[in-house]
């Protein structure tokens, strides 16, 4: 997978379609799109029906995969990167392009996801409606 042809595709996709409100318009009300609203409810229920309290990145990256129609599920099939991989990389550590080190117990223990990925690589979710929905340009 190439990070940086994704990045950059994301970033232009993000670029071309969300509209930019005035700095000036401060007071305006923005609302989430029904697939963002999905993807955070999907991530939530997962994480509450699994016994753990905060939602990461990894959650919601998950998630996304449920959302067929949105560009960044298209942009992540595009760059060969499935659902089963980002499960398998939050789970146990493991990325398809690496050698399956089986003997080798350096990497993270399953389930643990802060340390394979639920937490550090991914990030923390933290609550930006803003940034989900419009942009604000200075």
């Amino acid at each position: 997978m190439d990070l940086v042809a994704l990045r950059q595709e994301l970033e232009a996709f993000i670029e071309q379609t969300t509209p930019v409100l005035p700095a000036t318009e401060e007071e305006r009300d923005t609302q989430p799109t029904l697939s963002f609203q999905r993807v955070l409810q999907r991530a939530v229920f997962h994480v509450q029906s699994s016994g753990r309290s905060e939602v990461t990145g990894a959650n919601v990256l998950v998630a996304i995969f449920s959302e067929q129609e949105s560009q960044a599920a298209y942009l992540l099939r595009k760059h060969e990167v499935s659902r089963l991989d980002v499960v398998n990389f939050i789970s146990h550590g493991t990325r398809k392009d690496e050698p399956s080190q089986s003997s080798d117990n350096s990497g993270s223990q399953p389930g643990n996801e802060e340390q394979a990925g639920g937490g550090g690589t991914y990030g923390k979710l933290h609550h930006q409606p803003q940034s989900a929905c419009s942009r604000r340009r200075h």
